[in-house]
């Protein structure tokens, strides 16, 4: 091979080196990124299941205090009949 050749040849190697090391940092990005989503899903589902069990309480609460009330309203409507009602 000619002497041209060869610097040709040794200058594509130096590009392809070039672009080698910009396509791994651009592959490092996109790892980093990657990784950050993964942080906040997981950040996003204890939330979730947080919220989830708050808002069960807060059912279980209110399915108790519902019953409190109808349970005074029928004891309060019996009482009503016990006493003569409409007699």
């Amino acid at each position: 091979m000619s002497t041209p050749e060869l610097q040709y040849i040794k200058k594509e190697i130096e590009d392809l080196a070039a672009s080698l090391v910009e396509i791994r940092s651009v592959q490092t990005k996109y790892i980093e990124g990657h990784h950050l989503l993964e942080k906040n899903i997981v950040e996003m589902r204890s939330d979730i299941t947080h919220i989830k069990a708050s808002q069960d309480n807060l059912n279980n609460n209110l399915n108790k205090l519902l019953f409190i009330i109808g349970g005074g309203f029928v004891v309060a409507f019996v009482g009503w009949i016990i006493k003569g009602g409409l007699s």
